[in-house]
């Protein structure tokens, strides 16, 4: 696992390997087998507006987190002692008094895409997952014109208050081209 700090045009970490090789193909069928979008009315019309599908990780293992897969995975944001390297991403130093996280997936597929947003948290881990051909795609910090190089497997972690979007996905595939896990953390009660 590589971890990549860069302050430019904000500060943000990229950490390369963070879905290790062994747990791709379970996070993929986890993430597959999701067939229940969240239904609550701001995921609904977010789902509408943005032609995608959102899962609600937190609602869907809220009686055992444990048998989630992806969870687990994302749960090593907190292991990885990333409030050690403050110095190079002062967001950073926020993570070990975190005491609260959400955890969606998203489904997109032609047509896909994701409006100029900030989430509403301290600080988001996002996890992109190509799984077929497409162009567009692109995520963008609005503000700064900005779209990190964001590699297989890897883990984008930013400050929330940057305004970012998903640029249309266009694709000649029937289904699912592009997942995103994203995990926000939060401090508060």
């Amino acid at each position: 696992m590589i971890i990549q700090h860069l302050s430019k045009p904000f500060y943000h970490t990229i950490i390369h390997g963070f879905i290790a090789s062994h747990d791709k193909p379970l996070v993929l069928n986890e993430i597959e087998s999701l067939d229940t979008p969240a239904s609550d009315p701001h995921h609904m019309r977010l789902q509408k507006e943005n032609n995608t599908d959102a899962f609600s990780l937190d609602g869907i293992f809220s009686a055992d987190r444990s048998k989630s897969k992806i969870l687990s995975v994302m749960s090593k944001a907190f292991q990885m002692k990333l409030h050690e390297h403050d110095n190079e991403n002062p967001f950073l130093g926020y993570v070990p008094i975190t005491n609260k996280d959400l955890t969606m997936v998203q489904k997109y597929k032609n047509g896909s895409q994701y409006f100029p947003h900030h989430d509403n948290s301290v600080l988001t881990f996002l996890c992109p997952i190509t799984v077929g051909k497409y162009t567009g795609g692109r995520l963008t910090f609005c503000r700064h014109d900005y779209a990190p190089e964001i590699p297989p497997d890897g883990c984008l972690v930013f400050p929330s208050h940057e305004i970012h979007q998903l640029e249309k996905i266009k694709t000649r595939s029937k289904g699912y081209v592009r997942y995103s896990i994203n995990m926000r953390v939060f401090i508060g009660s």
